[in-house]
């Protein structure tokens, strides 16, 4: 499908993907409603398959007569498999040249439409303020900048911003990664493979709410072992040291082998992180399973690429 041309179009799209956030998306779409200072700017929430009243609270805020939402859509995404293809219906419904995104379970500060629309080309990613669950800071959790890598620098989905342009012309996000596929990882590396630069913002400001340390296991496994996906698909950042099989097991037995010895003696670090760290060597390695050595393909760039005629 071809994404719709800009007609009269806002500077900035601001775009949500959600599923069964009932609880939290009232707080992100008033926030959106407190911009000061922005450029007009539509909203668009794209829920896949909510069954909690997400769409009720969207809509009745919609319709709610808050200048704000006067541009405001909500689009059923619910047969869409992947946050790579929901965010893509997002995209491709998106009338604006800056595509802002941000995150249903987060608040975004009053200067945040603003401070994204003055991106020019390429992606850029603001600056994200971590909270815990009992509403204290996590001062660490998110670097005073794009997070650093040794190939290229990435911003997170929670706090970024495209030009649509660009965002098309390199092929959009990938829907071929996993669940917690890294595809900000992913188009950010891609932006700057095509020769746009990345930026950082720190005027633009999140509030991130930490996940419940109950699902932090699942989200470390499974954003490990696609990272790993990302790492293969980009053999330039391992910057002539590509990953093998050999490694992985490594790294994975050793973590294994420390765990009981580090869960005993947590100090100085604590227990979580010596256990997150397990988790990952396992996910990198089901990671390299199947993305090393069945080598599934991604789908971009090939003829069979169902976003090929976006570019």
């Amino acid at each position: 499908m071809v994404p719709q041309e800009p007609s009269a179009a806002p500077e900035v799209s601001v775009i949500i993907i959600v599923r069964n956030g009932a609880a939290t998306i009232a707080g992100q779409l008033d926030a959106l409603g407190g911009q000061q200072g922005a450029p007009e700017f539509e909203v668009i929430v794209v829920d896949n398959g909510s069954s909690d009243g997400t769409g009720k609270i969207v809509e009745t805020w919609i319709t709610g007569g808050h200048p704000a939402a006067s541009s405001a859509r909500l689009i059923d995404a619910g047969q869409a498999k992947g946050i790579p293809a929901v965010r893509n219906i997002g995209a491709r419904a998106a009338r604006g040249r800056v595509l802002a995104w941000c995150d249903s379970d987060d608040a975004v500060r009053p200067g945040w439409v603003a401070a994204m629309a003055r991106l020019q080309a390429g992606l850029a990613g603001g600056r994200t303020l971590a909270w815990r669950p009992d509403g204290s800071a996590d001062h660490g959790a998110f670097p005073d900048g794009l997070t650093a890598t040794e190939y290229l620098p990435h911003a997170g989905n929670c706090n970024m911003a495209v030009v649509r342009d660009h965002f098309f012309e390199v092929g959009a996000y990938d829907e071929s990664l996993p669940l917690y596929g890294c595809e900000d990882v992913d188009i950010s590396w891609r932006i700057q493979e095509a020769g746009y630069p990345v930026h950082y913002f720190p005027e633009a400001v999140v509030d991130f709410r930490i996940t419940a340390r109950s699902r932090v296991i699942v989200k470390t496994f499974r954003s490990a072992k696609a990272r790993m996906a990302v790492v293969l698909r980009h053999p330039a950042s391992q910057l002539g040291r590509p990953p093998t099989l050999a490694a992985v097991l490594r790294d994975a037995g050793q973590q294994t082998l420390w765990l009981p010895y580090r869960l005993a003696r947590p100090r100085p670090a604590p227990r979580s992180r010596w256990l997150r760290g397990w988790v990952a060597s396992w996910g990198r390695l089901t990671g390299f399973a199947v993305y090393g050595i069945r080598r599934v393909p991604a789908k971009y760039g090939s003829e069979e690429d169902p976003l090929a005629p976006l570019r």
